[in-house]
């Protein structure tokens, strides 16, 4: 959602490591069969953490604009391993399960609970209010905060294995030392965003959901934070 459905300090952190490539997703554009109803589907689903039923419920624009965090979600463990020269499917299972563990945290604790106050039918549009809970607030995570420490955990790292991987770089080249690197690394740095999603503050907020009917069936069509 405008606003609050970005993860702006954890996405600048992450960028202090890798560049975080965003990927678009596509729509199904199914719907249900009132406003409230769309709007509580799609809750449910963001509270949930069903992606893809989010993606079924809204238009392609409100996905791809409103709902970007989706399509952040959705790239991320992708988008990250690959800028730092290496796949997913070649991670070991340790640093694969790390992202994972993250990617949850990032959709399960998001939403924490919400509430349909108010729906304002205006024929072939209506707006849909929810009260809504969130796990945690992105906006409150500053890189500042957690940028020395992964700086540091990096530095302390590298001095700890300084022979072991200047072996590596001399007998093996570049790229098994990048590979280890990732290996190593990726599962503390993960670690350290996920420890900083927990221990942080959720905060309430007033969602304003836009629906219209499409084919005689309603779905959302923007979703934003009430002014």
């Amino acid at each position: 959602m405008k606003k609050t459905i970005r993860l702006t300090g954890i996405i600048t952190l992450i960028l202090l490591v890798a560049c975080l490539f965003l990927g678009g997703c596509g729509s199904g554009a199914k719907s249900t069969e009132s406003p409230e109803s769309v709007a509580d589907a799609l809750m449910k689903a963001l509270q949930d953490g069903e992606l893809d039923k989010v993606a079924s419920l809204t238009t392609e624009e409100a996905l791809n604009e409103d709902l970007a965090y989706i399509a952040e979600i959705q790239s991320f463990a992708d988008g990250l391993v690959e800028s730092l020269g290496a796949s997913t499917d070649q991670l070991p299972d340790e640093a694969k399960k790390a992202v994972e563990d993250l990617q949850k945290v990032m959709i399960e604790d998001y939403v924490k609970s919400y509430e349909i106050s108010n729906v304002t039918d205006n024929g072939d549009t209506a707006t849909v209010e929810c009260e809504v809970a969130y796990g945690f607030d992105p906006e409150s995570i500053e890189e500042s905060d957690y940028a020395d420490e992964v700086k540091t955990l990096m530095q302390t790292y590298i001095v700890d294995n300084y022979e072991e991987l200047t072996k590596i770089m001399t007998e093996e080249g570049e790229e098994a030392l990048t590979q280890r690197l990732i290996n190593d690394t990726l599962p503390m740095i993960c670690e350290n965003l996920t420890k900083a999603l927990k221990e942080n503050q959720g905060k309430n907020e007033k969602v304003i959901i836009g629906t219209e009917k499409i084919d005689g069936k309603w779905i959302v069509s923007e979703a934003r934070i009430a002014e």
